[in-house]
């Protein structure tokens, strides 16, 4: 093996000696061929290979910035925005996938709902009377019963009280109302319906029951449109609609970003979307102007779009602006006297009719299906004047019921006061953001309570960030210099980059989003594609680079090997690089199916990143120092041995590099690809806890206040069990809540 390594050494030796001779005579080829021309201009113009050098650097340095401090995404969108981007095209497969998954996800979703709701607990069949004025046309009319109006009791009628927290099994069964449907499928009025009616009536519960027997059809037949609800609540002034309905498809329902956009726009043109828009009403008065004004000329651009919107009569009046492109309108009545009555006696609460029947406040209450529903379980004889004190004796009453712990051991629980300081605290973020549903990973720094607090958690992430990162630097200096010495110089790094890393996150505002990272999947087929491109780009690039550098410095034959080794140690980089990343895609929908699935999978990606650039970081810092020390060695050192030799003693030098730059890029990719999301999230969720407005097993207090029936949960995503709810915890004073957290007489 020797021999053949010096006689590999003696005629690299000899070739070198040669083309140094023709270069010193100037004897070189007559006509030179493509790659010679190539070198030669590029010996003539050094400054614009310098430029190439110094732009690829300046450039790799600020996209490093511009990612770590949360700017990366408004460069792109920048640069998309002037310059155009590739159009996503989904195949007919893929369609189909995500109509597939779609309809899975509402059937789910709608059945929890309602499962949920607590007016389906027991369901009064309210007449409905049909307000075509209020679209723009003419003729009311009562619509007709189809059987006679009953109530819907429990399976047992002599319980004197509901108990919620019974097992649903317990419940009677309750067919969907076919009136609203039926009147939705009319040809006059075409598929575009308002709903109207009081607070409390049963207009959200109305849509779920529509909507479960629209999702029935669209999963047994392909050309029926997709039902999806949308909150219009979420809605901005000045936002189109198109936008509005991408970003809600994104958010809500789980759709990937870059296939959000062209599948709305398909489906809208194709007709394959029903739109369910739910909340006109909580967006304010002027708002909700806008906003109807947007909806019109969006239908009216979409004719054939079907679409049912739901709204408080009241507000849908005040704002005098109405919905004309829908073509009729149904207005769920209140429930008179007779039905009142037949529902508290199917339930054996006969002497809650005695007692209301000489209390026009609390008998104008009962006449709202949520109100009648909460005062059979809040009612023991006290005083209950309006509204309020009818949501306080229902929250007092839930409080304490001692048939439910929760889902705390005993004596672990939360108590009331903080139960209650918990819920008012998401209810007020919930409104302050004009939001119905709650994630917990969609918690943001903005919702701390002050600038001052969310400036300090900002240095307090840049911080972390740098201690990890010093602290990888550290243990990597360690394994050569001594462990003591590494801690010491990777802990002074870690703060020094950690305070500049929060100051520059905390000036530019760049660490006050906490963006997660999607669920990601390899493709062989893409990953060979990316890696072949990468590999030729990294050899090409690296090979100009080598050749510059080593030949302005050192002279053409010493610039011809340096290219030709950093070509190979771009190449090869880049081959590995490129085959990992460009295999790499986001899942085409993620629901959300568990609570905090998205810093979950912002974890699992950050593993899976960190692991491809740390492989990718270590390989390219090995064959860079390894390579560069190898032939150095040979050129100048040359204290025996040929360059083969030398170059196998360099790689064995290197591997101590590239496992210290193997540790440091694949921190720095792991924080990158969703472990810098989780660690923001872990932070802020310190910082919540710290103020006192969460707990901090947050998911095991909101299962806790579900089976309390103050909110309920949908997958991974949370809501008051109504609006009218949380509007009432968002209202609560520190007065009212030591009342309430006092257990009833």
């Amino acid at each position: 093996m020797g021999v053949r390594l010096e006689v590999i050494s003696t005629t690299v030796s000899e070739l070198v000696a040669q083309a140094e001779g023709a270069l010193s005579e100037g004897t070189l080829p007559d006509k030179p061929d493509k790659v010679t021309q190539i070198t030669n201009w590029l010996d003539q113009v050094p400054r614009l290979g310098w430029g190439l050098v110094i732009f690829v650097i300046f450039a790799i340095a600020v996209a490093a910035v511009a990612k770590l401090t949360g700017n990366l995404d408004n460069i792109v969108s920048f640069f998309r925005k002037y310059f155009g981007k590739a159009e996503t095209k989904l195949s007919e497969k893929e369609l189909i996938f995500l109509r597939q998954q779609l309809l899975k996800q509402m059937t789910s979703d709608v059945a929890q709902r309602l499962e949920d709701s607590l007016h389906n607990l027991v369901r009064v069949d309210l007449e409905q009377e049909e307000q075509r004025h209020q679209v723009g046309r003419r003729t009311d009319r009562l619509v007709a019963q189809a059987s006679p109006r009953r109530t819907q009791p429990f399976a047992s009628s002599s319980r004197r009280k509901i108990d919620i927290f019974q097992d649903s099994a317990e419940i009677s069964s309750v067919a969907p109302a076919e009136k609203t449907y039926n009147i939705f499928h009319r040809p006059d009025v075409g598929k575009r319906l308002l709903i109207l009616g009081e607070p409390g009536a049963g207009k959200t519960t109305e849509l779920l029951t529509v909507t479960q027997r629209l999702v029935e059809a669209a999963t047994d037949d392909n050309n029926q449109p997709i039902p999806l609800i949308f909150e219009l609540s979420s809605w901005t002034p000045g936002t189109q609609l198109l936008s509005w309905l991408t970003q809600q498809l994104h958010q809500t329902y789980g759709v990937s970003k870059n296939i959000a956009e062209p599948l709305t726009q398909l489906w809208i043109q194709k007709t394959q979307i029903l739109l369910l828009l739910d909340g006109l009403d909580e967006l304010g008065h002027q708002n909700q102007i806008d906003c109807i004004e947007i909806l019109e000329e969006f239908l009216a651009q979409h004719p054939t779009l079907s679409t049912i919107v739901c709204c408080r009569r009241e507000e849908y009046e005040q704002g005098g602006k109405k919905l004309q492109q829908l073509k009729g309108a149904v207005y769920l009545q209140a429930a008179d006297n007779e039905q009142i009555q037949q529902y508290l006696e199917d339930l054996g609460c006969e002497q809650i009719w005695k007692d209301i029947q000489t209390q026009p406040d609390l008998l104008a209450l009962a006449r709202s299906p949520l109100f009648l529903t909460m005062l059979v379980v809040a009612y023991q004889e006290q005083t209950i004047r309006d509204r309020n004190t009818l949501f306080d004796a229902y929250i007092q009453t839930q409080l304490h019921e001692e048939k439910n712990q929760g889902t705390y051991r005993p004596g672990k629980g939360k108590t009331p006061e903080q139960t209650l300081s918990y819920l008012t605290w998401l209810a007020r973020q919930l409104k302050k953001r004009n939001e119905t549903e709650f994630l917990i990973e969609s918690l943001q720094p903005d919702w701390l309570a002050s600038k001052r607090q969310g400036l300090v958690y900002r240095l307090s992430v840049g911080l972390s960030v740098g201690l990890s990162v010093g602290l990888s630097v550290g243990l990597s200096v360690g394994l050569t210099f001594g462990l003591i010495f590494g801690l010491t110089f990777g802990l002074s790094v870690g703060l020094i980059f950690g305070l500049i890393f929060g100051l520059i996150g905390g000036l530019t505002g760049g660490l006050s989003e906490i963006k997660q990272q999607e669920r990601l999947k390899w493709n062989l087929r893409k990953g060979l594609i990316f890696g072949l491109t990468g590999g030729l780009m990294g050899g090409l690039t690296g090979g100009l680079m080598g050749r510059l550098i080593f030949g302005l410095i050192f002279g053409r034959i010493f610039g011809l090997t340096g290219g030709l080794i950093f070509g190979l140690i771009f190449g090869l980089t880049g081959g590995l690089m490129g085959g990992l990343t460009g295999g790499l895609s986001n899942e085409a929908i993620k629901q959300k199916q568990i609570a905090n699935q998205g810093i979950k999978k912002s974890i699992t990606s950050g593993l899976s990143v960190g692991l491809i650039v740390g492989l990718g970081g270590g390989l390219f810092a090995w064959l860079s120092v390894g390579l560069i020390v190898g032939l150095f060695d040979w050129l100048f050192v040359g204290l025996g041995g040929g360059l083969i030799e030398k170059l196998i003693g360099g790689l064995i030098f290197g591997l101590i590099f590239g496992l210290i730059f193997g540790l440091i890029f694949g921190l720095f990719g792991a924080l990158l690809g969703g472990l810098g999301a989780a660690l923001q999230h872990f932070i802020l969720r310190l910082f919540l806890m710290k103020k006192g407005s969460i707990p901090w097993n947050f998911k095991l207090f909101l299962e806790h206040a579900t089976q309390h029936r103050f909110i309920q949960r949908t997958g991974g995503r949370y809501r008051f069990i109504h609006d009218l709810l949380r509007e009432h915890f968002a209202q609560m004073t520190p007065q009212q809540m030591a009342l309430l957290a006092q257990k009833p007489k």
